[in-house]
């Protein structure tokens, strides 16, 4: 997997085409996953961030919270991936 920040996460499933943004935790990823060829965002966490289980535990709330949003201008969550690192 990437640093999170400059280099694509490796993640089987979807190709990464860019990055679309950096925020202070984590990068967006502009994605395609590979079954359904369905374009997509992958949100990751900063790796430096990921042995502070405050910030980790923010980061899930977002996702939480993300599900439950449905709206034309937000893109909807649809899974949560722990890479276990």
């Amino acid at each position: 997997m990437g640093d999170g920040v400059n280099v694509p996460p490796e993640i089987p499933e979807y190709d990464i085409l860019e990055r679309v943004g950096t925020g202070g935790m984590s990068v967006v990823w502009k994605a395609r996953e590979k079954a359904t060829g369905e374009l997509c965002a992958i949100k990751v966490l900063n790796d430096s961030l990921t042995t502070n289980i405050e910030d980790v535990s923010h980061f899930y709330d977002e996702e939480r919270t993300m599900e439950r949003l449905n709206h034309p201008g937000v893109v909807k969550s649809r899974k949560l991936v722990n890479s276990g690192r």
